[in-house]
């Protein structure tokens, strides 16, 4: 199957009637070794890429059709009209085909366990808890994070801090936004969009969504950014001062 059919029949999985065939099936089983079996249960999609490619398939591919079950497999309790109007919303706003879109995302991803994280901003755009905009942003922001950080994410509900790059990594995403500006150390808490990665994500139903959590900014003097400098030789130490400085 040439590469540039992917996303084309991609989408005719998307919006396909029959997702019974993967109601059948087990997730967990999704290696690499069983993997055209589990793929040959998706509607249109399943029979292109099995016809005639089980012995040259790339890891490329075997990673990139593992991601694709995933997430069409967290779908099968979605119904098709669900489906083509969650399809005919990505095409509007990216000015794209759904297929071309959505592979994309997937493709991107680093771990197929995201593939998950995915599916559930679907689900949750389908239910009208987020907005097709911010389905976008979700999907960029987990992109960004790797995948063993998630499992801190929820510690910055609370104002916190945490090393070895943690924390600067979920700020950068934009899952953390600055909570206290201080000459000790800053601390993060959740922005707007890592509260709905926790909730709508990783579905943790004790997260609010509605907290508008802002910066307290101190009075930040040459004594306070020498006492930075001085106190920490390391890059946190600098990445401290920048924020401080607005940067």
């Amino acid at each position: 199957m040439d590469s540039l059919d992917i996303p084309v029949k991609f989408n005719k999985a998307l919006l396909a009637f029959d997702y019974e065939q993967l109601k059948k099936v087990d997730k967990k089983k999704c290696l690499r070794a069983n993997l055209l079996g589990l793929i040959g249960c998706i509607p249109y999609l399943g029979s292109a890429i099995t016809e005639g490619i089980a012995s040259v398939i790339s890891y490329r591919d075997a990673a990139l059709f593992r991601k694709m079950f995933v997430f069409l497999y967290d779908l099968k309790e979605t119904t098709p009209e669900e489906r083509e109007k969650f399809a005919n919303e990505i095409e509007k706003s990216a000015n794209d085909s759904a297929g071309n879109v959505v592979c994309d995302m997937i493709e991107r991803l680093d771990n197929i366990n995201k593939a998950d994280i995915l599916a559930n901003f679907v689900r949750a755009r389908i239910n009208g808890e987020i907005d097709i905009a911010q389905f976008f942003r979700l999907s960029a922001a987990i992109e960004r994070i790797p995948y063993p950080d998630f499992n801190f994410l929820k510690r910055f509900e609370e104002e916190d801090y945490i090393e070895g790059g943690v924390t600067e990594t979920l700020y950068a995403s934009g899952a953390l936004i600055l909570a206290t500006i201080d000459a000790d150390g800053n601390t993060y808490t959740l922005s707007a969009l890592g509260q709905k990665i926790l909730k709508y994500g990783l579905l943790y139903d004790d997260v609010r969504v509605d907290a508008k959590n802002a910066t307290s900014i101190p009075t930040i003097g040459m004594e306070d950014i020498d006492k930075i400098i001085d106190s920490k030789n390391d890059d946190k130490a600098m990445f401290d001062l920048d924020v401080n400085r607005g940067k």
